[in-house]
């Protein structure tokens, strides 16, 4: 759904669609969302990220770390998963 924001907001602002709502409809994305980003509303998952212990980064790099855990055959329990977040907030300091 990223991907179709983000191709909806181009071809938005490069005039190729003349309204918010059709843009939204062209792309099938909410009509909200892409008038948020228009207009520079932060997400959710990055408006909140002050409060949160871990970074929106450092939550895709230990996304990333199971997805590559499981393709090997071997998928992180929650428990390794928690254990792994653990050790990066402890890294930190």
């Amino acid at each position: 759904q990223e991907t179709r924001i983000l191709n909806a907001i181009k071809a938005y602002r490069d005039g190729q669609i003349s309204s918010v709502r059709q843009a939204a409809i062209s792309f099938k994305v909410p009509r909200s969302t892409l008038q948020d980003r228009i207009n520079n509303v932060p997400t959710r998952k990055t408006a909140h990220e002050h409060q949160q212990r871990l970074t929106v980064k450092e939550e895709d790099s230990i996304a990333k770390s199971a997805r590559l855990m499981a393709s090997w055959g071997w998928p992180m329990t929650i428990t390794a998963i928690r254990a792994f977040a653990t050790n990066l907030l402890e890294s930190k300091g």
